[in-house]
């Protein structure tokens, strides 16, 4: 999510997510972890930077977390090294909550120690918990993944509260 001080007009919506993104400013998806994506990305103003890396590409092979996740963090943190760049650590959810997802507790951690370390190199890189973006557990839907509407709600309170001291 890129948080504008301004609109850009968006002239044809037709042509693609590209002209989307220009004109909101704020798209969230891994596929945005992809390099042609990251250079366009790069090429956008902006007064501050919201990365939520962790969460969805989590049960991806170590491997690809660290040559996708890693060099985006790198890119927009040294790109942009007079701008905040907020990262969200992957938030809560079925493997905190239940036994029986032992393997995304372990994917999880690796993907939040990928993150911390590429944070930990860049002075204007701001780390957000996500288990604290997601704080109870009935913040999220029976499929213990997804937060429920009463979720989404309370992830905007935490979260507004998270950034209130560095916007």
């Amino acid at each position: 999510m890129l948080i504008s001080g301004k609109d850009d007009p968006v002239g044809d919506m037709g042509r693609g997510v590209e002209r989307l993104a220009k004109y909101y400013k704020g798209i969230g998806s891994g596929c945005f972890c992809e390099k042609d994506m990251l250079e366009y990305f790069l090429t956008e103003r902006f007064d501050a930077v919201y990365l939520e890396l962790g969460t969805n590409i989590a049960t991806r092979p170590l491997f690809a977390i660290e040559e996708r996740v890693g060099p985006l963090i790198d890119a927009f943190c040294t790109r942009f090294s007079d701008k905040k760049v907020f990262l969200m650590s992957p938030v809560k959810g079925f493997a905190d909550v239940s036994s029986t997802a032992k393997d995304y507790s372990v994917k999880f951690a690796n993907t939040r120690k990928v993150i911390s370390e590429h944070a930990a190199k860049h002075a204007n890189a701001v780390l957000l918990d996500g288990h604290a973006l997601v704080g109870k557990d009935y913040y999220l839907k029976a499929d213990v993944l997804h937060p429920s509407d009463f979720g989404h709600v309370m992830m905007g309170v935490i979260f507004a509260d998270m950034l209130k001291k560095y916007l």
